[in-house]
């Protein structure tokens, strides 16, 4: 199917028979009644959560997950946010499998649009006939899944927010050169983040080697934000480990190129990828199965940093191998690497590892869970095994030998990798087809955005890990150059990375993107339905492969207020010991996008903002406001305040699920 072969799920008579087997009211998170079904005769299952009739405004919001295979996901999800907040505003929640796990991308789009159809004809039962809106939206994955079902349907959906979207060349390139940075700079990483907190006296370079400052380098340059790098410990390897094989079944000879062609980096010997290379030979001591019985929770894996983690879900809990024997320093066997089966049933079959320590092997995800079960299944105790690193450590690489074209505006790889005749530094691999757009397509997503008609608004991240927020705007591009009228927007979020969970990371450095992705669907709902324009795209421009931007809210546009904070008028104040310091801040919000409502420090690292500070307003529209507090420190050290602000619509009255956060930092050097 082509772009141009639009989907129209009312001609499928694959779907003809649909099915409802739950309607119920229930209470929580919030009132509504809860209808779960499916089609006969297809793998397609639904959920769907309806208002009260009187609450009701005539549209629905329908939530993509990165993965598909659960209808159910949002319920376990930040305690059904996503459902209570669809509620609370008068819309009916969407969701589906997406027809389950099929190499066929298709039915994401087919199952997605059969089920908000159908939706429309229970709506109709509930409500009355009337005309029902509908927005589909989804991040990370689910993102490449948004963007795929409005460009492969018609008259299904009135607009889509796609979040946290990478280019069609984001995977698996934009985990592969933060994995290969996190191992090339492990014992460099404290004075690097040290180096990027306000108020450093030192460069990230500094005391840095040659291969360590191009890791450096090339890390910042492809997108990856340098803000972000305090995080690399807490983000790990994201969704490598999974797509690391995928990278051998499309492209068979790579992992050996690697290792035995010049140009790559594992065919220097002296080189570090060759020695950190483990090929240790052992054998089954003990083998722990699998069981339905101690099946993970469906809740560790349905937010959009952590959805690819459902493919564990029939692993269970305890699942293990133990081996006779293993290397003294394992450094870098463990989650990516593979256990090779040399003998037994299983021979010639490979098992992902999830972790390694002591003998004691964990069982990793796989893109084919059903076979990895079977294989796991013949393996005995005497079995020969060989524990080997070889193809991950050459996975870590793979964005330098698969470049994207050189006119498709991925100018951070074409900056990076190629001469100044545009020609490549690096071997290619020359395929007859991009893995990375193999993988973007096989999720559900499309390669050249922008072929259809609805209305869009994208929120990105400024701090996002997964997808570099360079690639929000290789999306904006691709779709405002398909239309000629005024139908898309983007919008920064300030200090937010990939995940949608409230607190995944540490909400000193981190908020929450989630506020905006509701007040986009609200605005995407108001535009589409009553043609009232939202806030303009935030303004920026792209350096070197970094988004950079206006320090203040009114010059850089979007929903979220900016913060200019000082300790003693600087970024950095050297104090005594019980010498009071003076934090200030001036904070600003874009006009026409709501008031500022609340400001508080956190001044202990604790996380608890517990020291509220009084917002002096400036103006009578209550955007422009300043706080300032003075605060001493007992004890020596090192700390770093934090202003958390928050701005909403509608002022004290704004809804939790729409009050939008940002915060600032600054660094206070307390002496005896």
């Amino acid at each position: 199917m082509t772009s141009l072969e639009k989907y129209n799920p009312k001609n499928d008579r694959d779907y003809s028979d649909p099915y409802i087997d739950k309607e119920e009211w229930r209470e929580e998170p919030i009132r509504h009644k809860y209808v779960h079904g499916g089609f006969h005769g297809t793998t397609v299952k639904f959920a769907l959560y309806f208002p009260e009739k009187e609450a009701y405004k005539n549209r629905f919001f329908q939530r993509l997950a990165p993965v598909q295979g659960d209808e159910d996901a949002a319920q376990y999800f930040e305690n059904g946010a996503e459902i209570a907040f669809a509620i609370s505003v008068g819309s009916y929640f969407v969701e589906s499998n997406m027809g389950g796990f099929s190499p066929d991308p298709s039915l994401i789009w087919k199952a997605s649009a059969q089920v908000a159809e159908y939706s429309k004809v229970v709506s109709e039962r509930l409500y009355g006939k009337h005309r029902t809106y509908g927005y589909v939206y989804g991040g990370s994955g689910g993102s490449f899944k948004t963007l795929g079902c409005i460009t492969h349907t018609e008259n299904v959906w009135d607009g889509a927010v796609p979040i946290v979207s990478g280019s069609n060349a984001a995977m698996p390139n934009n985990f592969t050169v933060r994995v290969h940075v996190k191992r090339i700079l492990e014992n460099k990483l404290p004075s690097i983040v040290d180096a990027i907190e306000p108020g450093s006296t030192h460069a990230m370079e500094d005391g840095l080697t040659g291969e360590e400052k191009e890791a450096l380098n090339e890390l910042i340059h492809m997108g990856f934000p340098p803000k972000t790098i305090f995080a690399l410990d807490l983000i790990g390897s994201g969704a490598l480990p999974v797509l690391a094989p995928a990278i051998g079944m499309m492209d068979p000879s790579y992992y050996s190129d690697f290792w035995n062609v010049p140009g790559y980096l594992g065919y220097d010997k002296a080189g570090s990828a060759y020695k950190a290379r483990a090929q240790f030979p052992t054998k089954i001591k003990a083998v722990h199965f699998p069981s339905v019985d101690q099946q993970i929770s469906a809740e560790s894996f349905s937010g959009i940093d952590d959805a690819w983690k459902s493919l564990l879900k029939d692993l269970g809990n305890n699942n293990h191998l133990q081996l006779e024997a293993y290397p003294e320093a394992p450094a870098y066997i463990g989650e990516g690497a593979v256990l090779k089966i040399q003998s037994g049933a299983a021979e010639g079959e490979m098992v992902p590892i999830g972790s390694f320590k002591d003998a004691i092997l964990s069982v990793g995800a796989s893109l084919d869970q059903p076979a990895l079960l079977e294989t796991l299944a013949k393996l005995s105790i005497g079995d020969d095994v060989v524990l080997d690193n070889s193809d991950y450590l050459a996975s870590q690489t793979y964005h330098r030998h698969n470049l994207p074209p050189f006119d498709d505006g991925h100018t951070p790889w074409n900056e990076l990798f190629r001469d100044a005749q545009g020609n490549p530094k690096y071997p290619q691999r020359n395929l007859p087809f991009s893995v990375t757009a193999g993988l973007m397509r096989g999720s559900g997503g499309v390669t050249d955005p922008g072929d259809f008609q609805c209305k869009t608004i994208i929120v990105g991240c400024l701090m996002d890990e997964s997808a570099f927020p360079w690639q929000q705007d290789w999306n904006r591009q691709k779709i405002e150059s398909k239309h000629s009228d005024d139908t898309n927007r983007l919008w920064y979020v300030e200090n937010a990375m990939h995940g949608d969970a409230e607190n995944e990371y540490d909400k000193l450095h981190v908020v929450s993107y989630m506020e905006v992705v509701n007040q986009a669907l609200l605005d995407l709902s108001d535009w589409v339905e009553s043609g009232t324009v939202p806030a303009e795209s935030f303004s920026y421009t792209i350096e070197k492969g970094q988004v950079v931007f206006p320090e203040r809210a009114n010059k850089r546009k979007g929903l979220q207020p900016s913060i200019h904070l000082t300790a003693d008028g600087s970024k950095r104040a050297e104090i005594s010991v019980n010498q009071p310091v003076k934090l200030v801040a001036e904070i600003e919000l874009p006009e026409g996008t709501g008031e500022l409502l609340y400001a508080a420090f956190d001044l202990d690292q604790s996380g608890a903002f517990s020291t509220p500070a009084e917002l002096v307003f400036l103006n009578d529209t209550k955007t422009l406001a300043k706080v300032g507090i003075t605060h001493a420190y007992p004890e020596s050290g090192t700390y770093f305040p934090v202003l958390l602000v928050q701005s909403g619509r509608e002022g004290e009255r704004t809804h939790p699920f729409v009050r939008i956060k940002n915060l600032a930092r600054v660094r206070v050097v307390v002496s005896d």
